[in-house]
């Protein structure tokens, strides 16, 4: 398929590095393949410190995504020939008014059918989950079913994080034929390093993420088991990692000591510390999908990854051949980190088909294709 030639895009993402955060991240990412391959890009966003220094990118800050800022942007948009490309990174909850932010999605629908602009939105979230209680929080779930069933109609096509949310969206009228998984990709790029672990050093599993409350129960419940049965030491990487360790070693302080949490890192040195871990176990509170950048960057440096299966998890997971980690219950992630521990083998091959895998399904040249070649919708 002969992609088509570079033209200009407007990334509407509210975050942007320097600020931390999934879709920031993913946006810069986008924003530079697009550039690289000649495309002109602005990215207009909420993000006070947001700049990019990147040939091709223009940085375009907005107070917010609510009436002035919607004011601006449009002042902002006029200054380029129609129709415009914009491309809405869209998790609910960071467009403004606690996700609740409709007068956006009606924003959008002008763009499309006043402006004739050409709206793709990227839904990395579709919705709040309807809760038993408080029941406040259900009506932001029902907002936010109102806002995803009018961004389906304010979008010339629509791309998902991960092939869960097309079952959700028809439910809210998109039509399948409409919808293209857009693969994300791993934010720490792979540092060549010429020896990650010195020889005969004790073996060391490692967890990547951020420690957020829903996840701990499940972390740590698995690490006391991994260090009753063996002598592994723990690398806790990425942020909030030295607060989570603190916390064990106050519980368990007979294993403080083989505790390692550097806290807040550079990507380059994630990238090291990923590389010195025999296995990684990701459990995740609704299973590994292909939206958790965490494992995505595991699977990037070809790491023994052991995470869970769960209500989210996508049928490639299981379904590829030969596995690219080990996907079993959340109860027995700990038991198959132990077992691979002690199984070279296995863990080289597991390391050969992660990069494999990696490459092959999240690859720039994949999500470019689907990107810059996709049919409208």
């Amino acid at each position: 398929m002969i992609a088509k030639p570079p033209s200009v895009w407007h990334l509407l993402s509210p975050d942007f590095p320097p600020k931390l955060g999934g879709v920031g991240d993913h946006s810069a990412l986008l924003a530079g393949e697009l550039a690289e391959r000649g495309h002109e890009v602005h990215v207009w966003t909420s993000s006070a410190d947001a700049e990019s220094h990147t040939p091709g990118i223009s940085v375009h800050r907005l107070p917010d995504f609510l009436s002035t800022g919607r004011r601006l942007l449009d002042r902002g948009l006029q200054e380029f020939a129609a129709p415009r490309t914009l491309f809405v990174q869209y998790t609910p909850q960071l467009y403004g008014l606690t996700g609740l932010n409709l007068p956006f999605v009606n924003w959008l629908l002008r763009r499309r059918y006043r402006h004739h602009d050409d709206v793709r939105v990227n839904f990395h979230e579709v919705a709040f989950p309807w809760v038993p209680r408080p029941l406040k929080h259900n009506l932001i779930a029902a907002t936010n079913r109102v806002m995803a069933a009018g961004l389906i109609q304010a979008a010339n096509r629509i791309y998902l994080s991960t092939p869960a949310w097309e079952q959700p969206l028809v439910r809210l009228g998109a039509r399948r034929d409409t919808m293209t998984w857009l693969p994300i990709m791993s934010n720490i790029p792979v540092v060549a390093l010429s020896n990650p672990r010195p020889h005969n050093a004790p073996p060391v599993v490692g967890h990547f993420g951020t420690y957020g409350g829903f996840l701990a129960p499940l972390l740590q419940s698995s690490l006391k088991e991994i260090m009753q049965s063996t002598d592994s030491r723990i690398r806790l990487i990425g942020s909030g990692g030295d607060a989570f360790a603190r916390d064990f070693s106050s519980a368990h302080p007979q294993w403080a000591g083989r505790l390692d949490a550097p806290g807040q890192q550079s990507a380059a040195a994630i990238s090291a510390a990923i590389q010195t871990c025999d296995v990684m176990i990701q459990p995740y509170v609704d299973g590994l999908n292909a939206r958790r950048g965490s494992a995505l960057a595991a699977l990037a440096h070809g790491a023994a990854v052991v995470t869970n299966v769960g209500a989210n998890t996508e049928s490639f997971w299981q379904t590829a051949d030969p596995p690219p980690l080990a996907l079993v219950p959340v109860e027995k992630v700990a038991a198959e980190a132990v077992a691979l521990l002690t199984d070279d083998a296995r863990r080289r091959k597991m390391s050969e088909c992660a990069r494999r895998f990696y490459n092959s399904t999240f690859s720039t040249q994949a999500r470019m294709d689907c990107l810059l070649n996709g049919a409208p919708a």
